[in-house]
């Protein structure tokens, strides 16, 4: 997959949900709008990525089994990290400090595969 925009940084957040409650991508969704984020309708209607998704700020999101479920398309700017969503993409592992052997080993490799060919990036592990 090639991005449309320079990815120079990849974040890789937790959601900071309780350690085995296996959350998904709609349940950020529901959070980051409760926060007041959103998403535009250039990528949810008429690119018709994700439509029903309309505030998360990731770009993926690895479940307690290690499946990444998408969130914002790669070529969207994110809403996860001030002041670097415009060159980065964001990854959110679900639990709080104790991951899974699945994650993000799981489909990690897939995800990495995903973003390889566009350059080189920095990895940076974000708490909280």
């Amino acid at each position: 997959m090639k991005f449309t925009r320079q990815i120079d940084t990849i974040v890789i957040h937790c959601s900071d949900s309780p350690n085995g409650r296996n959350d998904k991508a709609k349940d950020i969704d529901l959070w980051h709008r409760q926060r007041g984020r959103s998403r535009t309708d250039f990528w949810r209607l008429k690119k018709g990525f994700n439509p029903d998704l309309t505030s998360i700020g990731y770009h993926f999101v690895i479940d307690l089994c290690g499946m990444v479920e998408t969130g914002r398309p790669p070529d969207e700017t994110g809403a996860h990290v001030k002041d670097h969503n415009s060159t980065s993409i964001g990854i959110c592992l679900i639990g709080k400090d104790r991951f899974t052997p699945e994650q993000p080993p799981g489909d990690a490799q897939n995800l990495q595969r995903l973003l390889s060919g566009n350059g080189g990036y920095q990895l940076h592990n974000r708490r909280g």
